[in-house]
């Protein structure tokens, strides 16, 4: 069997590949042979001016690659794998990124000099030093706060570790930093412990407790225990401890579906949620009368476990596919399906639609805590709103909702109710008449006015007694009502006021004004603790794991910055 030459038939167009006998033409010139002879084609080939004349190209393209000699110096080399290392960390790319074969291939035609790093070596002095690179970057940036507020939270992760995380927030700047966590290992999650571990992250990260204005964390029972076992230290009885306003309001929605009016209705729209979404072939059934009937697909969505503000998209997303809805459930439900039944009768949309409009302003107001922007300055405008939102629902379950709002803000407690007051007025936009639906009443102002003398003596009353009544003294303009980040405002106290306390005042009101009304910041290191110490990289050790989250998260942060800097700039 004649063995065929590919090589030489590359540089001829070939009719018929399988037949020797047909005609070929050159690819490089219009010359036909009458048939495919190897021999006759290499004698062309060696005749072939064309075909010379790529030649000579060719060889000297390789005569100029071959001129070139890829070097790198030790110290080039090492830069570029720190970067590609950074780059990896920064992404939350595993360590063996860079290992593939495909990859390998494609920095040798790059820079053919350049070896990506491999596991070993991305694991270990890379990780550490990036990850120093990032612990200088946080602290330089701490270290130029004058008080810090931090946000603590729990989570267990895929090994059934449990962990604790350590946020720093800046309401003003709408940035969070991550600080430290804690591997709670085989202790347990008491209050006493709990304060043991924070304490320890304090000290490692070189934090000194009077600069250390507050601490957020949840509602639930050991944390505010952990409140009060704080305040006992002698070192930080001054540190203001408070809930996650988030975490509140989380809770009343969860006792709002409680609610008898409320309960069966939003079990069974769960119920209908869970039956499309859990089939395929019932999904696409609904789908296709969707198509029909909207002429588009809408989603939707099931709620999670926990999360209790998606209860309202979830009745949302079921009140704008009504129509298609009742279609779908009279073809493929049965009739004596109690579900059915219930969705056909008009009754049940009218008490979706009213579940809906109470929980309307209560999840707007949770999605507004959820930011890292809002001080407890507005935690009494926000709450106040929201109720009065509320009332304006004209619901059969509305002093209920109204019942379980004031029992979540008489649970929070009269200390913390008494800082979120005090914040408020503190906030100069509130002064405006408009505003005045806000105002404190007699017996709130009477609380707050003993409050303000424990905390800050009778002198800091009479300062804040001064501000509120002689609002001139430390407004030079009428401008100044306006100003949207009332630190700004007590920044420029510093400046009008007379006198060392004004000075001591104005600071405190900083510090105040400075405090998150939530954990979030927190709660979201552990999102991208999960991405990072995932189901296919468990074997992660925890060390690992956490300067890993450390890197993906305070790396998007500083990129948030900078480009709310580049858009402050191009503003200008």
């Amino acid at each position: 069997m004649r063995v065929r030459d590919y090589a030489t038939e590359a540089h001829f167009i070939l009719e018929d590949e399988n037949d020797m006998k047909t005609p070929v033409q050159c690819r490089h010139c219009p010359k036909k042979l009458k048939r495919r002879n190897i021999s006759k084609m290499k004698e062309h080939l060696d005749e072939c001016d064309e075909y010379k004349k790529k030649l000579t190209e060719i060889d000297n393209a390789v005569e100029t690659i071959s001129r070139f000699v890829d070097k790198l110096s030790r110290k080039e080399l090492l830069h570029l794998r720190y970067l590609l290392a950074k780059a990896a960390f920064e992404d939350g790319r595993p360590f063996t990124l860079y290992e593939s074969k495909a990859m390998r291939n494609t920095f040798k035609i790059i820079r053919p000099a350049l070896t990506p790093p491999n596991r070993q070596q991305m694991a270990g002095p890379l990780l550490n030093k990036v990850f120093e690179y990032y612990t200088k970057m946080v602290a330089e940036i701490i270290a130029k706060y004058d008080h810090l507020s931090f946000t603590i939270d729990s989570w267990g992760d895929k090994n059934k570790n449990r962990w604790i995380n350590l946020c720093v927030v800046d309401p003003s700047d709408k940035t969070s930093y991550f600080i430290n966590a804690f591997l709670c290992e085989d202790q347990n999650e008491t209050a006493v412990n709990i304060k043991k571990w924070i304490i320890q992250m304090w000290k490692e990260n070189n934090i000194p407790p009077p600069k250390i204005a507050s601490l957020t964390t949840d509602t639930c029972a050991v944390m505010q225990l952990l409140w009060k076992e704080l305040n006992k230290d002698k070192e930080y009885t001054h540190v203001f401890t408070g809930p996650c306003l988030a975490h509140v309001l989380n809770l009343v929605i969860q006792d709002v579906l409680e609610i008898t009016q409320y309960k069966t209705v939003s079990e069974q729209a769960h119920s209908f949620c869970k039956h499309l979404n859990a089939s395929p072939l019932q999904l696409a059934k609904f789908r296709e009368i969707q198509a029909t009937m909207l002429g588009k697909i809408l989603a939707i969505i099931t709620p999670a476990l926990t999360r209790w503000g998606t209860h309202y998209g979830m009745i949302e997303s079921l009140i704008r596919s009504r129509q298609v809805i009742i279609q779908y459930v009279q073809e493929h439900l049965q009739k004596s399906d109690a579900l059915r039944l219930s969705i056909l009768d008009p009754s049940w949309w009218n008490k979706l639609e009213e579940l809906r409009n109470v929980l309307r302003p209560i999840t707007w107001t949770l999605k507004r805590f959820d930011s890292d922007d809002i001080t407890i300055a507005q935690v009494r405008e926000l709450w106040k709103r929201m109720t009065i939102k509320v009332q304006q629902t004209y619901a059969d379950g509305e002093q209920k909702v109204l019942d379980i709002l004031a029992e979540r803000w008489k649970y929070i407690g009269e200390n913390t109710q008494n800082l979120y007051n005090f914040a408020f007025a503190l906030n100069p936009m509130y002064l405006h008449h408009k505003h005045a639906r806000f105002d404190l009443d007699s017996q709130e102002q009477e609380n707050l006015e003993k409050w303000i003398e424990s905390e800050i003596g009778k002198e800091g009353k009479e300062e804040f007694d001064r501000y509120t009544s002689q609002t001139h003294h430390y407004l030079p303009r009428k401008s100044s009502y306006n100003e949207p980040d009332p630190t700004v405002f007590w920044g420029k106290v510093q400046v009008w006021g007379k006198g060392e306390f004004t000075e001591k005042f104005a600071m405190f009101a900083k510090c105040v004004l400075s405090i998150p009304s939530t954990s979030t910041a927190s709660e979201r290191n552990w999102s991208a603790f999960g991405r990072i110490y995932s189901q296919l990289r468990n074997r992660l050790t925890p060390l690992k794991a956490f300067k890993l989250t450390y890197i993906y998260t305070n790396s998007r942060t500083f990129d948030e910055e900078a480009k709310a800097k580049r858009k402050e700039a191009a503003r200008k």
